[in-house]
């Protein structure tokens, strides 16, 4: 079937969604038209597939037919559940088998009839017995999948048995296996055969009753079909019919957890499946390509409008209910509305980070995403007795694949000290730099890296948290460490040694300074930060040893400040062991001298 025409996506959605007379099915998985259209895309007609085969072919089938009899098949069957007890595995072969039996009957090849298999298929259906349950189960799919071979009758007669087998199997609390047959059948069957041959199959799961239902107790069975019609979305992938009720449906503010994780989970899938170009035609792809402003090809994924307004919607919803949980105790608050908001988003968050889709979390960063986990870490006790980790999530994001466009905003927020509030929210916001530098080093302007830069070095000299100090100090021996300007470095150790000029202060105004004063904390940590950045090097950078020098004096007083002295001045010791006597040459006598007695006396000999 050609794709060409420039209508052709609008008339393909409302294809999809014609279930009541459909024009043509597309049973496997569809390629064409994820990217864009213009290639042709295979079809089945709509029409009862007749039998095109030569005489002997017929004959051959037409034996065939009288040797299945109800006996025949029931034998057949008890054989095939004995043989799958031990493996417990659903079998497509076995699916194929039960298709030609429906070809067979079809054709009136065989004396038996479709009413005999449906009681073969609710003759096996046992919640005891898994092997028997699979035959069940294989049954309905054969059912499903041998509908290009039935009549209108028969499809009648197999959707009215479907409709009432389906309830009788899954409308109540279904066990572990139960539920993970079932499970197959949904990620298996729409990868094989168009739904839309079968619509009381699809609207079994789609229309299921009390899914969302907020009231209901049963919690592990609504997750049950969450899962279930997870599974035939993702399968459907963007040939899904329209499923935007579903948006009006899910329930982010469910009181059972395992119903919020499964809520967040289909969501992720609704935003995977109509998220795809699906350009209309490969000229006005390229043409796009070709206009696309920063030179790095268009986004494979885009957020539509209308999901896109949903997904702001549930953030500012979160929001504007934050006030009602303050002075709350971590039980009270883990029964509140925003809390079960929080954790649904969280989840959809997580999953969204996971895979290919993460790259629609990145124009929600900043606006929504960081600033939401970033609040989230406030509440620490809350997230520990909910087995929420927000700080590795945050953390983890740094790593996202962003675009250029997008990486100014990015900066601007990790920059600034408005969203900051606790030690804790400091120190991953560095870290978030961190990961952030290591994903999108190439793609930084100047500007940008020196903004980064400023950043970290003003927490160097962070007035309320020493330990922000020292996170901000690793983090900048990372930065320096990819500096490829000399210059630079040598201004940034410049700014730092002149704060630690030891002819300005007296040795008793360096023990008093060592135990407060914050900028020469900074300036001792920022120092240790730029020599720690250089361990391996050979030769021995110039400046280090005068700067060694600059921090043995400091290393002699007792305070934060020289600790964290003598931890620059012992970790050179150890990772320089190797190289020392050839170190040792970069150092006039004096510098030796100011060394020895810090640590070992030996080392410097």
């Amino acid at each position: 079937m050609s794709t060409s025409d420039t209508n052709f996506p609008r008339s393909f959605a409302e294809e999809m969604d014609n279930f009541e007379n459909p024009e043509y099915f597309i049973d496997s998985r569809a390629f064409v038209g994820w990217l864009c259209w213009g290639r042709p895309v295979y079809v089945m007609s709509s029409k009862t597939l007749g039998l095109n085969l030569h005489q002997n072919e017929l004959d051959v089938l037409m034996s065939t037919g009288r040797l299945v009899t109800k006996e025949f098949l029931r034998d057949v069957t008890m054989n095939l559940v004995q043989d799958n007890e031990t493996r417990g595995v659903f079998s497509s072969g076995n699916v194929s088998f039960f298709s030609l039996i429906i070809l067979l009957i079809s054709s009136g090849f065989c004396k038996i009839n479709l009413s005999e298999l449906f009681e073969l298929c609710e003759s096996y259906y046992n919640k005891d017995d898994k092997a028997s349950m699979i035959m069940s189960v294989e049954i309905v799919a054969g059912l499903i999948c041998g509908s290009k071979f039935m009549t209108a009758a028969d499809l009648q007669r197999r959707d009215a048995f479907i409709e009432i087998f389906l309830a009788k199997c899954l409308d109540y609390e279904l066990n572990h296996d139960a539920f993970e047959i079932w499970s197959t059948l949904a990620w298996w069957l729409p990868a094989d055969v168009d739904l839309r041959r079968s619509k009381t199959f699809f609207n079994h799961f789609i229309n299921a009753d009390s899914m969302f239902d907020r009231k209901s107790d049963a919690a592990t069975h609504q997750t049950s079909k969450i899962y279930m019609l997870r599974s035939i979305l993702m399968s459907m992938e963007f040939r899904a019919p329209n499923v935007s009720k579903l948006f009006d449906e899910l329930v982010v503010d469910h009181p059972y957890d395992q119903v919020r994780q499964a809520a967040a989970k289909l969501l992720t899938t609704l935003v995977q499946n109509q998220s795809n170009p699906s350009i209309s035609n490969p000229t006005k792809l390229l043409e796009a390509e070709l206009n696309d402003p920063d030179g790095l090809g268009l986004p494979l994924k885009r957020v539509p409008e209308k999901v896109d307004t949903y997904i702001k919607r549930q953030f500012e919803s979160i929001t504007d209910l934050a006030d009602s949980v303050i002075g709350m105790s971590p039980q009270e608050f883990i029964k509140t509305e925003y809390f079960y908001r929080t954790s649904t988003m969280f989840y959809w968050i997580k999953e969204m980070a996971r895979g290919p889709n993460k790259v629609l979390l990145v124009p929600y960063l900043v606006d929504y995403v960081l600033t939401f986990l970033i609040g989230l870490v406030k509440h620490k006790d809350v997230c520990a007795l909910a087995s929420l980790d927000p700080i590795r999530l945050y953390a983890g994001l740094g790593y996202m694949p962003v675009r250029k466009n997008d990486v100014a905003a990015i900066v601007d927020y990790v920059c600034s000290s408005n969203v900051i509030l606790s030690s804790n929210q400091i120190k991953l916001q560095l870290g978030f730099i961190q990961h952030f530098l290591s994903a999108e080093l190439l793609q930084l302007t100047e500007e940008e890296k020196t903004k980064i830069l400023e950043f970290v070095v003003s927490n160097l000299y962070n007035e309320q948290f020493v330990e922000v100090r020292v996170r901000a100090a690793s983090i900048l021996s990372d930065i320096v460490h990819n500096w490829k300007e000399e210059q630079a470095l040598l201004n940034l150790i410049d700014r730092f040694a002149k704060g630690l000029d030891v002819n300005k202060y007296s040795s008793k105004e360096r023990q008093k300074l060592s135990k407060a004063d914050i900028k020469i904390h900074g300036n001792v940590l920022g120092l240790g930060a730029i020599i720690s950045a250089f361990p391996y090097v050979f030769p021995l950078p110039l400046w280090i040893p005068k700067q060694l020098s600059n921090l043995s004096s400091w290393a002699r007083t007792s305070g934060m400040t020289g600790q964290a002295a003598k931890n620059t001045i012992s970790e050179f010791k150890k990772v320089r062991a190797d190289t020392w006597k050839f170190d040792r040459a970069f150092f006039k006598t004096e510098e030796l001298e100011d060394l020895e007695g810090v640590l070992w006396r030996s080392y410097y000999a």
